[in-house]
């Protein structure tokens, strides 16, 4: 598709067979190198400038928190929950959490795992979206209820308000 775009306007495309030919010098000051090596060569410079700017942009801290969270991943069964990675993770956010939800966490998380793991209702989800799905769900039929049962105060302290 690409040599087709450059035909159709009229870019010259090199052949990586032939040798390489620098413009704008003369041809006894350079070695000759085939175009397939100077495409690898040029490949690996721009690999190690994109890991050089990664690098920059996230340092340990951030790729350790980055690590943790993909141990939050739900698809298959939460097969990738892990209780290492998750304790690391609340330890980045240690102001949120008491010791005694830190020791709680420790002891707990485990179980929990194992629970959600053989969960009949969790098998199908597949990302956090189907959970966030499974949860809206639960909210909506808790509301429902909730608000029948507040519906039935009123209507019973109307009644009791009216009788007197």
């Amino acid at each position: 598709m690409v040599t087709l775009f450059c035909k159709k306007h009229g870019i010259e495309v090199s052949d990586m067979n032939d040798y390489y030919v620098p413009h704008g010098r003369a041809r006894c000051f350079f070695k000759k190198v085939k175009n397939y090596i100077i495409r690898v060569v040029m490949f690996l410079i721009i690999i190690d400038l994109q890991l050089l700017e990664l690098n920059n942009q996230f340092n340990e801290v951030n790729v350790e928190l980055l690590t943790s969270m993909t141990s939050l991943n739900p698809a298959n069964s939460f097969v990738v929950f892990d209780k290492r990675k998750i304790l690391k993770l609340v330890k980045f956010y240690s102001n949120d959490f008491t010791v005694a939800d830190l020791m709680k966490i420790h002891f707990q998380l485990q179980n929990y795992i194992n629970d959600l793991r053989n969960d009949v209702r969790f098998q199908q989800v597949k990302d956090l979206s189907c959970l966030s799905l499974y949860l809206l769900q639960n909210l909506i039929l808790i509301l429902t209820v909730a608000t029948t049962s507040v519906g039935r105060m009123f209507s019973e302290l109307n009644f009791v308000k009216n009788k007197k």
